[in-house]
């Protein structure tokens, strides 16, 4: 009868850190990237700008992460992207574009973004694919104003865009904290992922299948990685060496289809009243990539005069 005089058995605390970062970072380069973005050179003489389409689920993150970069190069807080998700629809309703300019009064810098409506579940329900599609080849003007009920119609496209009206690398903004994620807890396990996030994913992949077609380069923001993550969340500098966040960019790879090397987990501005140097190394970090893959597509395009 020795129930209560047994001891419980005591098992190691499971490590939250890998033993190596699966990637370092030089946390003093912030001003040398910054100034290496501003003057970016683009590889193709017929591209004004490098253009970056940003897409993702509703709250996702995709306003904050183009407003996180504006901040960077304005050196203040900025909210030139409506950051905001009112009873869980997309706040953002039409197209816009987003230059980002070298201080208040500075040049504008050689990339843009592309804004847009986010994705819900539903077919009737937040931007539809097909209008995101149409955005790819530069299809949509600037300012259309999204129909959740149906794609766009053809009074409303660009009848034959140029290089410069389409897009050069497509970023999806993939939540850390609950996208992709089972229920319970950290445990990831894809036959227990739920049918809403499934219907996300969905949608994701065609979108990404259709620029593949094009050529077009696919890159993942992982956003809110401090919310998913107690270590992270308490010292940025691990967002490399974090557990958590390895295992999750891992399994995004394996749901969506983009190679690991082409997830970037980030913080963006979203709470804080000043800049801070880790979370730009980071930001700055991913843009770099995001402007190398589309720089690498538009050289490979064809010069009007060849």
């Amino acid at each position: 009868m020795g129930g209560s005089n047994s001891k419980e058995i005591q098992h190691p605390p499971v490590p939250l850190l890998l033993e190596e970062p699966w990637k370092t970072l030089d946390w003093d380069k912030r001003d040398e990237m910054k100034e290496n973005l501003k003057g970016f050179q683009i590889s193709h003489s017929d591209v004004k700008h490098l253009r970056i389409l940003v897409h993702g689920p509703v709250g996702a993150g995709k306003s904050s992460f183009i407003n996180s970069i504006d901040s960077i190069f304005q050196g203040r807080m900025t909210t030139g992207a409506i950051a905001e998700a009112t009873a869980g629809h997309s706040f953002t309703k039409m197209y816009k574009i987003h230059k980002i300019k070298d201080g208040q009064y500075g040049a504008y810098l050689s990339f843009v973004f592309g804004d847009v409506m986010g994705l819900e579940r539903g077919n009737s329900e937040g931007v539809q694919t097909e209008d995101l599609k149409k955005i790819l080849t530069g299809h949509i003007k600037e300012g259309y104003v999204f129909n959740p009920a149906s794609p766009s119609l053809e009074k409303d496209h660009n009848k034959d865009p140029g290089l410069n009206e389409k897009i050069h690398c497509l970023v999806s903004v993939i939540p850390a904290d609950t996208l992709l994620w089972c229920a319970d807890g950290d445990k990831i396990s894809d036959h227990a992922m739920r049918e809403k996030d499934a219907a996300f994913i969905q949608k994701i992949k065609d979108v990404r299948a259709y620029a593949s077609i094009l050529g077009i380069p696919q890159v993942v923001i992982l956003s809110k990685v401090d919310e998913s993550c107690a270590v992270v969340n308490k010292n940025i500098r691990e967002i490399y060496s974090s557990k958590t966040i390895y295992e999750r960019i891992k399994h995004c790879s394996h749901n969506v289809g983009v190679p690991e090397y082409c997830i970037f987990p980030v913080k963006n501005y979203h709470q804080e009243n000043c800049l801070h140097n880790d979370m730009d190394v980071i930001l700055l970090s991913a843009l770099t990539n995001i402007l190398n893959f589309a720089n690498d597509y538009v050289a490979e395009i064809p010069k009007e005069e060849d």
